[in-house]
């Protein structure tokens, strides 16, 4: 992906399966095609959560975000790089992302669809 100038904007973000849990985070799109997700917590602080985590689970999927300037971002096919657990601190977590959508949310299972002719959604 070509982007004329790396792109780093702040926001909020979310699972689609639990849009009221929100996270503050920076999105960082560079030259190359390069994702990255930082984030301020876990989008799972529950037990479930932390037990997937000690078992090596680190796939998020999809995430969705509210961004400075773009609005809405859907980020496509998401796992941490990194993933820290602070207990009673803050921890900050690093979110490689294969895609992203700006100016769009998608729900969980909802289907992507770009028309080239005219770049909306379909």
């Amino acid at each position: 992906m070509r982007v004329k100038e790396n792109i780093e904007k702040a926001g909020y973000f979310w699972l689609p399966s639990t849009p009221d849990i929100k996270i503050p985070g920076t999105l960082i799109i560079k030259d190359g095609g390069n994702i990255e997700l930082e984030v301020v917590g876990l989008f799972d602080e529950s037990v479930e959560g932390l037990k997937k985590t000690l078992r090596g689970q680190y796939n998020s999927g999809r995430i969705v975000g509210n961004i400075e300037k773009y609005g809405l971002v859907t980020l496509d096919y998401c796992f941490y790089k990194i993933k820290n657990i602070s207990f009673g601190g803050i921890s900050r977590s690093s979110v490689y992302v294969n895609k992203a959508f700006l100016g769009v949310a998608y729900d969980e299972k909802e289907e992507i669809g770009i028309d080239p002719k005219n770049r909306t959604r379909s």
